[in-house]
C-alpha cells in the first residue's frame, strides 16, 4: 500500500515537512498523488519510515542514511 495513500485515508490533510533552512514547509496532500511524490518534495529517498499516530502531534519519521526527519502530520 502507498504511504501516502495510507496517511489520507487516515484523515490527515496536511504536513509540515523539514526545510533546508531549518523551518517547516507546510504540504497540504491533496496536492500529491504518491509517496514518492512526498519523497521528492523532501528530496529524500529513505530507508525506513515510522508512523507515530497516537502521539499528541501526530507524525512519521523519515530516516535516510542515519539522518531522520521529522513530518508531522494535521488533520481537519
Amino acid at each position: 500500500m502507498d504511504l501516502l495513500h495510507f496517511i489520507k485515508d487516515e484523515g490527515y490533510i496536511a504536513a509540515r515537512v523539514p526545510s533546508t533552512d531549518g523551518g517547516e514547509v507546510h504540504l497540504p496532500l491533496n496536492d500529491l498523488y504518491s509517496s514518492e511524490d512526498l519523497f521528492e518534495f523532501m528530496t529524500l529517498n529513505p530507508t525506513s519510515v515510522q508512523y507515530f499516530p497516537y502521539e499528541r502531534l501526530p507524525y512519521m519519521t523519515c530516516t535516510e542514511a542515519g539522518t531522520s526527519y521529522k513530518v508531522k502530520l494535521i488533520k481537519k
